[in-house]
């Protein structure tokens, strides 16, 4: 495969990579209107010059050929994408909605096809010849029906594009009529270069149409980079002028008008005889918003004609190569910001009042904390003034220096979002203390945090009260443990009395019931012995209670029971009186009968124990003893300890239940009372 080198090929190379960095300079700007179209036209011009090139170097007639059916893949397609860009750039893309595009492309797909077949049909090279030049080898194509109807398709869309740039040349202001015009040239020269080749005139031996493009391509690249093009397209600078829902108008140096948008129109009453007329004829307020040697600035201003409106007007200075150009006037009807800020106004002036009606320190705060807002009553309670909010009275101040620590850790959380209510100890003005409870919650802006507001209640009285109910309940706490302690009291004597009526006894039946009798009171007297020694008079902690019970109850037995261990296990709980009288009245009874019948050799063990399933407590008192006889059934038995136990479970609501075995086991399932 022989190679020629030719300078024409060279140039070729030369203006397909110029063509690829000006697509990659295009490509940057892709999110601009028509900057991919553009891309896309130089990755194509590059595609076209680089098939040129190698249709120039190869010297056998094959690959010249190969080469030649290529280059018809950007020969085809660089019109339809130009004009594509043009709609794009003159803001006219409603022509060809974006689904048809591609009817755009049937005809170069065609030809391109045509092309690559062309052996078969001839339809876009019918004669091809060699000749030979001072650069090598070249091939003359001459042009069948499908090449022409190429080329002339290829006319019509480069000169519509033409056609819609030219319209905006003069409909734009100065910088964007140089950018179009650039643009306008050029694609001039490109459409002359290939219409100069097309009609035989050319006298070169190859097609230069695109080292033109390239050429075409750096005019455009100097206004992408010189002018913005692909920044702010000219039709789009317009279209954004005139749909500006603000009135916008521009000034020359002298303050003459220059141009206004359909807003400023319509809010000023203008017409086409403004323009270049000076300011101050047109607007009756310019003497209070003209510049006056000023930079720029910002100014509200009443109008009273036709209606009564309020107006923004913003100035600030046209600059252009340096030098003051004029300037930009935006005037912004604010009426109904006005009618709005007029109503937070009456309502802020709503909610002060109510807040200075009410008997607590309502304020607000910053985000460090330093009070906005107090209401009147707060500057009575602290003894500050209005003066001291606005210097910068922070919301710790009004607190001692000993509670400062909690509430600052307290503050971190309200900014967080919590709502806290706590106490503290205040400060006045001159120092005074005094208990408060402060009420606080987080003041919320667009999601952010810009500080909290609350309440704060003067809590003296109520101090006072709780310390008087104190001591009014501390009085009858102390009455209390005295009733329970003369119960107590009361209680052992009649045990005593018992305990010896049984000793000078002469019947063993009698002493017998005499001591069970002690038991049963001594039981009774056992809790509010407990209950007098207890903090909380008003539940009792079983397990303590229980433990000593069935101590005693040994005791009492202490002569036959020697040799009789017990095991008392019960859980943390505490149940009030009315619950505890007759579950200790059910263990005593239960041990007492363990004791006397269930170890007839004088040696077992007694378990006692006492849980608590959910709401629901389970009692247990079992031995291993003998076990109650067959014939024998507790629930009706004439037992008047039995009969005790059930009548005492049905005080309690509960259930009995018992198992017989090796022992006994009194099972009693209640809730307290």
């Amino acid at each position: 495969m022989q190679i020629q080198y030719t300078i024409y090929s060279l140039i070729l190379i030369i203006s397909a990579i110029i063509s690829l960095i000006l697509a990659w300079i295009a490509w940057k700007r892709r999110g601009v209107s028509g900057a991919i179209y553009l891309s896309l036209l130089f990755i194509l011009i590059a595609e076209w010059s680089l098939t040129n090139a190698m249709e120039l170097a190869f010297v056998d007639m094959a690959s010249k050929i190969l080469w030649s059916k290529l280059s018809y893949i950007g020969i085809t397609t660089v019109a339809p994408l130009w004009f594509l860009f043009a709609l794009d750039y003159t803001q006219n893309q409603e022509v060809i909605k974006r689904p048809r595009i591609f009817f755009l492309f049937l005809i170069p797909a065609a030809v391109i096809y045509l092309a690559f077949t062309n052996e078969y049909y001839g339809l876009v090279w019918p004669i091809i010849t060699s000749v030979t030049t001072s650069q090598g080898i070249m091939i003359v194509y001459g042009h069948g029906p499908a090449a022409i109807t190429s080329a002339i398709y290829s006319y019509i869309l480069m000169l519509a594009g033409l056609v819609l740039v030219g319209q905006n040349l003069f409909r734009t202001s100065d910088i964007y009529q140089r950018q179009a015009i650039i643009v306008f040239i050029a694609a001039l020269i490109a459409l002359l270069s290939s219409s100069i080749y097309s009609a035989g005139l050319s006298p070169f031996y190859f097609d230069p149409t695109p080292l033109v493009l390239t050429i075409s391509g750096i005019l455009i690249i100097w206004s992408i980079i010189g002018y913005k093009l692909l920044d702010v397209m000219p039709p789009a600078y317009r279209s954004l002028f005139d749909s500006m829902k603000h009135g916008v108008m521009v000034l020359d140096p002298l303050e003459r008008i220059m141009d206004f948008n359909p807003s400023a129109e319509k809010l000023f009453k203008l017409d086409n005889t403004s323009f270049g007329t000076n300011a101050d004829h047109n607007l009756n307020m310019w003497g209070e918003i003209s510049p006056k040697g000023k930079k720029e600035g910002l100014i509200n201003i009443k109008i009273d004609e036709p209606t009564i409106k309020w107006v923004e007007v913003q100035f600030t200075p046209i600059y252009r190569g340096g030098l003051f150009s004029g300037w930009i006037y935006i005037f912004e009807d604010i009426s109904n910001r006005k009618k709005a800020e007029d109503l937070i106004i009456k309502s802020e002036k709503k909610y002060r009042d109510l807040a200075d009606l009410l008997p607590q320190t309502v304020f607000e705060t910053d985000i460090n904390a330093d009070l906005t807002f107090m209401n009147v009553y707060g500057f009575e309670m602290f003894g500050y003034s209005q003066e001291d909010v606005d210097n910068g009275l922070n919301i710790l101040e009004l607190i001692i220096e000993a509670d400062r620590v909690l509430s600052r850790d307290k503050i971190k959380n309200v900014l967080k979002g919590q709502v806290t209510g706590d106490e503290y100890t205040a400060q006045r003005c001159d120092k005074s203390h005094f208990p408060i409870m402060l009420y606080s919650n987080p003041i919320f802006n667009d999601e952010v945090h810009e500080g909290f507001r609350g309440i704060i209640i003067d809590i003296s009285e109520l101090k006072d009260a709780e310390e008087k109910i104190f001591a009014s309940l501390k009085e009858k706490e102390v009455l209390l443990q005295e009733v329970h302690h003369r119960v107590k009291n009361n209680m052992q004597i009649i045990s005593s009395l018992l305990s010896l009526q049984a000793n000078h006894t002469g019947s063993e039946d009698a002493a017998e019931v005499l001591k069970e009798s002690r038991g049963r009171v001594k039981s009774m007297a056992l809790i509010h012995e407990k209950l007098y020694h207890s903090h909380n008079l008003s539940s009792l902690n079983i397990g303590e209670y229980l433990d000593n019970l069935v101590k005693d109850i040994l005791s009492s037995y202490s002569r036959v029971s020697s040799r009789i261990t017990s095991h008392v296990q019960v859980d943390d709980i505490y149940l009030n009186i009315d619950t505890a009288l007759p579950m200790g009245l059910i263990v005593n009874e239960l041990v007492s009968n363990c004791i006397k019948h269930a170890f007839p050799d004088g040696t077992g063990n007694i378990n006692v124990s006492l849980v608590c399933d959910k709401e629901e407590y389970i009692l247990t008192v079992a031995d291993n003893g003998i076990g109650l006889a067959e014939d024998v059934d507790p629930f009706e038995s004439n037992c008047l300890g039995l009969k005790l136990v059930n009548s005492l479970s049905i005080q309690l609501e509960g259930e009995l239940e018992v198992v017989r075995g090796l022992g006994t086991t009194f099972i009693l399932k209640f809730k307290e009372l």
